[in-house]
């Protein structure tokens, strides 16, 4: 039955095809003809002649129709009783609002109230909802229609023509204070409109940069926990007016080094350029103008760029207070034996995706000033913010003859003189992360 069914198919596909292109010719040489004969124009003719007689024999029906009935005697009895009864139950509301003027003015005032505070209560008290709480900023030079728009990108409120409402009622609308916010679920419009213009409200956020930390890394933490930009927060630590305070305009393109690592309590209304003044500000305190350090470099006549690249590195190396004098006179003695320093930080910090965790054979060979395994001497300038301590110890390094230094793999280091006490360090270091790693 199936190869019966193919067979009718094939063969009318087939007749189709003969036939359909031979039917298609007829009707266009037909059409053509129909629509050049005088049968269809005479057709045309008629029918548009017929139309407007139609019409217009109707048009003069309805309006002799329309005139006949206007004068009979049952449209003016219709007409006399409309008139009659619209002009008694308009007397009858007149008689009737006279009477109870006063209660009806009471009514009509007491329902367009109702009505106010139903409005009002939604522009002013309706809440706005969200998952726990939202942190919002608003940075200086933002106008009102940049906050709310702001406000309405964050979902904090649902329209943004009833905050404007708000707004223009309250009167508060060049009272907007440029600061960050934390804004709880449930607020109102009111409420939101409360806070942003609360001077009281201005709060302190705890704000630690460890030491060793990048520019790059703070700049994150800013972005994380003040809800500031980290590219303006980068741009704000490139400013030439800063690093020309310390004499190294031309030398470092920015303030690398210069920031003073701490804990800080950071106000809600300050910026990039204020946090990066701050931290430089904090770094002149604690190091240029203490006597134990800025003395020392003064009168010694010390290069400042130099003290501080070593000490981002000797901060790079390790966090123990106790090592950091140590590697400094490592350092210095592989710098006087002209020696390459072959630290690994500083390759770390040339690596373009940024800091690894342990570095490979072919990391040491990337092309920049930054790497000590290639170049002689220090790098261009530091390659993070040290703390006092590295900076202390990089004036005043400790006087051994340790050229070399490997992790003991408990936190601290093994120092050696010579190159063949550093090879059996290192084989000892590996022989202990092989029995950490089979436990």
């Amino acid at each position: 039955m199936h190869d019966l069914w193919n067979k009718l198919r094939v063969k009318a596909t087939y007749y189709y095809g003969k036939i359909y292109p031979v039917v298609k010719s007829y009707l266009i040489l037909y059409y053509k003809k129909l629509r050049n004969s005088e049968f269809l124009k005479k057709s045309y003719l008629f029918l548009k002649e017929y139309t407007l007689l139609y019409y217009s024999n109707t048009r003069k029906f309805t309006l002799k129709w329309f005139e006949v009935f206007r004068n009979s005697k049952f449209y003016k009895i219709l007409s006399s009783a409309y008139k009659r009864c619209t002009a008694g139950f308009y007397r009858w509301i007149d008689s009737l609002a006279f009477e109870h003027f006063s209660i009806y003015l009471s009514l009509l005032v007491l329902i367009n109230l109702i009505m106010l505070w139903l409005i009002l209560s939604q522009v002013l008290y309706a809440k706005n909802t969200w998952e726990g709480d939202k942190k919002f900023r608003i940075t200086q030079g933002q106008n009102v229609s940049d906050v709310i728009d702001g406000l309405k990108s964050n979902q904090l409120i649902k329209s943004k023509f009833l905050f404007k409402v708000v707004l223009k009622l309250s009167g508060k609308d060049d009272k907007i204070i440029a600061r960050r916010y934390v804004l709880k679920s449930g607020m109102s419009n009111l409420d939101i409109l409360n806070a942003l213009t609360d001077k009281s409200m201005i709060q302190s956020e705890r704000f630690t940069i460890r030491e060793g930390y990048r520019i790059n890394q703070i700049g994150k933490l800013a972005e994380a926990k003040l809800q500031l930009s980290a590219e303006k927060f980068l741009a704000e630590a490139g400013n030439d007016s800063l690093i020309s305070v310390l004499g190294l305009k031309g030398k470092v393109s920015n303030l690398e080094g210069f920031l003073f690592p701490d804990t800080y309590f950071i106000p809600s209304d300050m910026d990039e350029k204020d946090l990066v003044q701050m931290l430089f500000a904090e770094f002149l305190k604690k190091v240029i103008k203490n006597k134990e350090v800025g003395d020392i470099i003064k009168q010694n006549n010390r290069d400042l760029l130099r003290i501080i690249t070593l000490a981002s590195i000797i901060q790079g190396e390790t966090s123990l207070v106790n090592e950091m004098p140590i590697i400094a006179g490592v350092y210095t003695n592989r710098l006087k034996k002209h020696m390459k320093l072959e630290a690994d930080p500083t390759v770390q910090y040339a690596l373009p995706d940024g800091w690894k965790q342990r570095l490979k054979y072919d990391d040491l060979k990337i092309e920049s000033l930054y790497n000590t395994y290639k170049h002689y001497g220090l790098p261009p300038g530091p390659i993070n913010n040290p703390g006092l301590d590295a900076i202390k110890a990089a004036i005043n390094p400790d006087k051994n003859d340790f050229l070399f230094f490997v992790a003991t793999g408990n936190g601290g280091h093994k120092f050696s003189a010579t190159y063949k006490e550093h090879l059996k360090a290192v084989e000892e270091y590996r022989k202990r992360m092989k029995e950490k790693t089979a436990q």
